[in-house]
């Protein structure tokens, strides 16, 4: 049976009741789309028009203890290190907030940015437009903090693809091409993270990444487009309201092409409000992030370049290239360094983590990162939810992985080495990142992380240990929570595919006086707690129906903990349609003739709209 899509807010006002009251939040944007007739890229063509406008964002985040973060989201393809070092600088001289994140979409329909008074844009006359976009941007950060107010965070994911892993190795002479590989490795899912204002309920912003090359919209197109973020962002402000402001982060793309390629706008638009729908039903299914402090981590290392041909190599290559302008002006700076002993310039690697307890983790790091990084990361970083954006607070081309940097001159245009000329080799680096950059990257970004948290499927919460699979079939969320207080623990239940299970621990102590669990479905077809040798159930089927033996106390109540009349949480509108009602299944799990002196209780969940 098709599951139907939940819609927005299903759980805000739990979880304003339930959550991290010292965190403030604040949000803002801005329009910063380039004038008519200016460049844009990336292939490089000149604006005739804009198709859809592109943005500066920001998302304000600070703790009780005035910890603080300015997360900007910006809709052009790339920022350098000096721009993004200068826009940092701005933001701190003159907000305060010592901690910013530069985030580029990297759409290949808008353009890049520059530091002040040296734009990137080659026919924009004393860098007006670049200089008023970083104006914007300061502008976005400062209103962001104006307005920021209490409230809760809630994270989730959903299952999502925009595009395929654009790496195909040729059989005949084992060079890499670039095509769609419906095999290869894509980060598969949309991640968010949603600030829930404590005086209304309602979401104020929404935090999503994904990674895919924002490149659907044709090169040939000259009118200025955000490509598919901008759309999903169309579809989430269309579902939560206008005044709700959706910053989308690029995860590590440098090996996944939107798809189709280079097709239409409607079809970037198509893909747009797909993720969109994704980052919908990751709301729907997200849980609090209890943590109510804030902790921001930086540090810095290099990522050295491969080394430079052999001289031998290198004549064989000038003799070749004598008559090609650009590829003897590389060359010659690669004999200057040779003749001086000097090795080719490294990369700065500045990475950063936002953490909030051991709940949620935003990690980011510069250049185009290959999708096996976010991939690493989501199965080690010792947190139960983390985001990851690539192309954040600077940009020096691309950095593969160690398995393609060994591939050499067959690596393709990402990853290749001389004598083939790929587009690493264009750069100021003069060719590609070392083989052995990866665990020079894993060891930056674990030196971010707590050593001393638990990682895995297994969440210490308080006196409970929570065992589940974070993941369910076909890439869906699931989520098991634990809140104590005054005698009663709540266990909150999330599962976007619909279908699951796992178990409950008591870690130390007793049960307290009263157990309830909470399970986020839109029908509850099928409950069971298991402890000992006896089976309890839950499943709902509405009130005044027969109860089988062990049944389990079970109501559907709204979000402020009023009964709901029928069956499911899903009810039919007018039109043929249908929407999902804000609520939650409630079970009540008596200690003493289900619990009694067990330590453990194992659960079982079907929601009647499963996938």
């Amino acid at each position: 049976m098709r599951r139907l899509i939940p819609l927005a807010c299903a759980f805000g006002a739990l979880f304003a009741q339930q959550g991290n009251a010292g965190i403030m939040a604040g949000a803002a944007q801005r329009d910063i789309t380039p004038p008519v007739g200016l460049e844009i890229q990336h292939y490089f063509r000149h604006s005739v028009g804009t198709h859809d406008p592109l943005y500066a964002r920001c998302l304000y985040l600070e703790d009780g203890e005035k910890n603080a973060v300015a997360i900007v989201s910006l809709d052009l393809i790339m920022g350098g290190f000096e721009a993004c070092d200068y826009i940092r600088e701005k933001i701190l001289q003159e907000t305060g907030i010592k901690h910013s994140l530069i985030a580029f979409s990297h759409s290949h329909s808008s353009a890049a940015l520059g530091a002040h008074n040296h734009t990137k844009v080659k026919n924009d006359t004393d860098s007006r437009w670049n200089n008023r976009t970083i104006e914007m941007i300061v502008e976005a950060v400062k209103e962001a903090k104006q307005r920021a107010e209490p409230v809760t965070l809630r994270s989730g994911r959903a299952q999502a693809q925009v595009g395929f892993n654009r790496r195909l190795v040729n059989p005949k002479n084992g060079s890499v091409y670039m095509g769609v590989n419906r095999k290869g490795p894509v980060v598969p899912w949309v991640n968010v993270l949603v600030a829930d204002s404590i005086k209304s309920s309602k979401p104020i912003a929404v935090l999503f990444e994904h990674a895919a090359h924002p490149v659907i919209v044709p090169h040939t197109s000259k009118l200025t487009s955000a490509d598919f973020p901008g759309a999903a962002v169309k579809r989430i402000r269309g579902e939560l309201g206008k005044d709700v402001i959706a910053l989308f982060g690029q995860g590590c793309a440098g090996n996944i092409n939107g798809f189709p390629l280079r097709s239409t706008h409607e079809k970037a638009e198509h893909a747009g409000h797909n993720l969109g729908e994704s980052v919908l039903k990751a709301i729907a299914g997200s849980v609090p992030v209890k943590s109510n402090t804030l902790s921001i981590k930086h540090v810095r290392s290099e990522i050295p370049s491969r080394a430079l041909p052999s001289r031998e190599q290198w004549q064989k290559m000038a003799e070749a290239s004598a008559k090609d302008g650009g590829r003897m002006r590389q060359l010659n700076r690669m004999k200057q360094l040779m003749d001086q002993g000097k090795k080719p310039p490294a990369r700065r690697f500045d990475a950063y983590a936002v953490m909030a307890g051991n709940e949620w983790c935003l990690t980011t790091m510069p250049h185009e990162m290959f999708c096996q990084y976010e991939l690493w990361i989501d199965k080690n970083a010792p947190f139960r939810h983390t985001m990851t954006f690539a192309f954040t607070n600077g940009y020096e081309g691309y950095v593969a992985n160690d398995a393609a940097l060994k591939m050499g001159a067959k690596g393709g245009y990402e990853a290749a080495s001389l004598p083939n000329w790929g587009g690493q080799v264009w750069t100021r680096h003069l060719g590609p990142p070392a083989v052995g950059c990866e665990k020079i990257i894993k060891d930056t970004l674990m030196s971010l992380w707590p050593k001393d948290k638990e990682s895995g499927d297994s969440v210490d919460a308080s006196r409970f240990k929570l065992e589940y699979k974070k993941k369910g079939p076909q890439g869906g969320s699931r989520e098991i929570s634990a809140t104590e207080n005054e005698g009663t623990v709540i266990f909150d239940i999330a599962d976007e595919f619909g279908i699951g299970g796992g178990s409950i621990s008591l870690r130390k102590g007793k049960w307290p006086a009263e157990v309830i669990v909470r399970i986020h479905l839109a029908g509850l077809e099928g409950f069971e707690v298991k402890v000992g040798g006896m089976t309890f159930s839950g499943a709902y089927h509405g009130e005044g129906v027969s109860r089988p033996n062990n049944y389990l106390p079970t109501r559907m109540l709204d979000t402020e903990g009023s009964p709901l009349s029928g069956r499911y949480l899903i009810e039919v509108v007018k039109g043929g349609g249908s929407r999902r009602r804000e609520g939650y299944y409630e079970v009540e799990i008596p200690r003493e003739s289900c619990l009694g002196d067990a330590n453990k209780m194992n659960l079982n969940w079907v929601d009647f709209y499963r996938r």
